[in-house]
């Protein structure tokens, strides 16, 4: 008691004290509703919806992954959902026919997410807006973003860090490699109606440790790259009004390397975005063309003027400059993108010649430069 002396005393009016009954209990009462009731949530059930709807969203996928959860449950930061253990599988690949019987069978693969927490704004939904922080611990990083969609925009800013970026969902199957690194960066969008093609925002990516095939993966199913030691990947591009200026993208590796620049027209249904032109070239080091018989067959062992089987292609053998590289134009929708060569000094209206339109269909998406069937 003496301790508690020591503190003034608050005398209340006597008005205050006869209504402030009214409206503690009240609000006490609805705090302890809420609560409960945020505890008390069937958290099962909503698992089984955000699984069944990822899963219904993959119908019209080439190769539909399925979503397991571990377990969803209540966050302490309230409100809040936490889900554990979170596993993206995806079919099973096809057996190889070129390889021998006892063979061991191509592996499933898995991707796995130790944690996601998810929460929504309840202020900013009670004013028809939906605002969700999202925190992601998996894909061999960490990824932290929000999401904000209204009448006006939707806005989108996420920021990755040690992403490995082989393990996010679309990325192996649109290289058709396997990939790995370490991915960082942000990505800024905003977009009016919630259109991309009104887009407006900036990425920044930045891939460290770059690694491209693995040995044992058949590139387009012709050969088994050994793993290419690709550098660092920088990826500067702005958006206005749609039109994505790729303002950086720079590969420096042991390796490869490669750059490209030119311009996007984004679409609202994204595989129909269009590339306006980008320009792009690469180059394999002569001590990886030289490390084993695969890539001395592919890509030529340095200093043999025939080159090898990639050069055979007629565009390729067009594409490539004095120097080695590999120059080409891109152009077409995402869905059905063409390339064709790029080479000064080409002659006019030689086919896939720089100023020459790309044939329909040459070169695109299932049928890169440089792997196609001999």
């Amino acid at each position: 008691m003496p301790l508690l002396s020591q503190f003034p005393q608050v005398q209340l009016p006597p008005k205050l004290k006869k209504w402030l009954p009214w409206v503690y209990v009240p609000v006490g009462y609805i705090f302890l509703f809420c609560f409960f009731a945020y505890l008390a949530f069937p958290y099962d059930r909503l698992k089984e919806r955000i699984v069944l709807g990822y899963n219904r969203s993959q119908a019209d996928s080439p190769e539909p992954k399925r979503m397991e959860i571990g377990k969803l449950t209540w966050s302490w930061r309230f409100p809040g959902v936490v889900m554990s253990d979170v596993d993206l599988i995806s079919p099973k690949p096809k057996p190889d026919p070129d390889a021998p019987p006892d063979a061991p069978a191509p592996e499933q693969k898995t991707v796995h997410v130790d944690q996601v927490y998810a929460r929504i704004a309840p202020l900013s939904y009670l004013f028809g807006n939906t605002v969700v922080t999202l925190s992601v611990d998996g894909f061999g990083g960490e990824l932290h973003g929000t999401y904000e969609n209204s009448t006006a925009a939707t806005k989108l800013d996420v920021e990755l860090e040690d992403i490995n970026p082989g393990d996010l969902p679309g990325v192996p199957e649109l290289l058709q490699l396997p990939v790995s690194g370490k991915l960082s960066g942000q990505i800024e969008l905003t977009l009016p109606e919630g259109k991309y093609s009104l887009a407006n925002g900036t990425v920044e990516l930045e891939v460290s440790e770059l690694k491209l095939a693995d040995g044992k993966t058949k590139v387009r199913g012709l050969l088994a790259l050994p793993e290419i030691d690709a550098g660092t990947l920088n990826i500067k591009a702005t958006a206005t009004e749609g039109r994505v200026d790729l303002e950086k993208f720079e590969v420096k590796g042991d390796d490869l390397e490669a750059q490209a620049d030119g311009k996007l027209r984004l679409r609202d249904k994204l595989e129909q975005s269009m590339s306006e032109q980008i320009n792009l070239s690469f180059k394999f080091s002569d001590k990886y063309r030289d490390k084993d018989d695969n890539t001395r067959s592919l890509l030529g062992k340095p200093g043999d003027a025939m080159g090898g089987l990639i050069d055979m292609t007629p565009q390729v053998k067009q594409a490539k400059q004095q120097d080695g590289s590999y120059a080409w134009r891109v152009l077409g929708t995402f869905s059905a993108l063409s390339f064709s060569p790029s080479r000064k000094g080409a002659p006019a209206g030689a086919v896939g010649a720089a100023g020459a339109p790309p044939r329909p269909g040459a070169l695109s998406a299932p049928s890169r430069p440089g792997l196609r069937g001999h």
